[in-house]
């Protein structure tokens, strides 16, 4: 069995999880917060709906450096519109199947 192979039913799993979770936020709770010094829970949903995102970026790179924080140290860190669970919905689901379109290609190209 390939890596891939392997790989993708925990995958598979995982994404069934972040779908569920991207389902139940409220759409008009995107503003809410659970503690006045969080993150709103429209912003919350937005980092768990672009993790699969981040997952194909990492394939594709041959590094990772996370102590490498030239490049967006010059950007303005991106706020989520508390008002956007439909977008980061539709986000996770474009991210999920690109990551699928990758994952047998990508990461078996590179297994030793």
């Amino acid at each position: 069995m390939s890596i891939a192979a392997g790989f993708l039913p925990e995958f598979d799993q995982e994404m069934a999880t972040t779908r569920r979770l991207l389902e139940r936020v409220p759409e008009d709770k995107g503003t809410w917060k659970p503690h006045e010094k969080s993150f709103s829970l429209g912003h919350l949903a937005q980092l768990v709906a672009r993790m699969p995102g981040w997952s194909t970026g990492v394939m594709k790179a041959t590094v990772l450096d996370l102590g490498d924080f030239r490049a967006t140290a010059t950007r303005r860190p991106r706020r989520c519109s508390p008002s956007s669970i439909a977008t980061s919905r539709r986000r996770a689901r474009g991210d999920r199947r690109r990551f699928r379109r990758r994952l047998p290609g990508g990461l078996v190209a590179q297994a030793p």
